[in-house]
């Protein structure tokens, strides 16, 4: 098993990564639905791997801005 420096578990790695690919892919932030229908979860559970990764300091999010999603750290 790979060691990620910032101590991420596989499935908030996902989130990361669709998050990344979505935006490199678009050219805008996923809401919280399309990202939970990427990776196959629940909103809610998108939305907490969303809050690990901003007290992380990865990305900054917005909840009140729509598609605010930015990227602070690429892994």
């Amino acid at each position: 098993m790979r060691h990620d420096e910032h101590d991420l578990t596989p499935r908030q790695r996902d989130v990361y990564d669709y998050i990344v690919h979505f935006k490199q892919t678009n050219g805008y932030a996923p809401t919280m639905r399309e990202i939970a229908t990427g990776i196959i979860t629940s909103r809610s559970f998108a939305r907490e791997c969303v809050h690990v990764l901003v007290d992380k300091q990865i990305i900054r999010y917005n909840p009140k801005t729509f598609r605010s999603i930015v990227i602070l750290k690429f892994l």
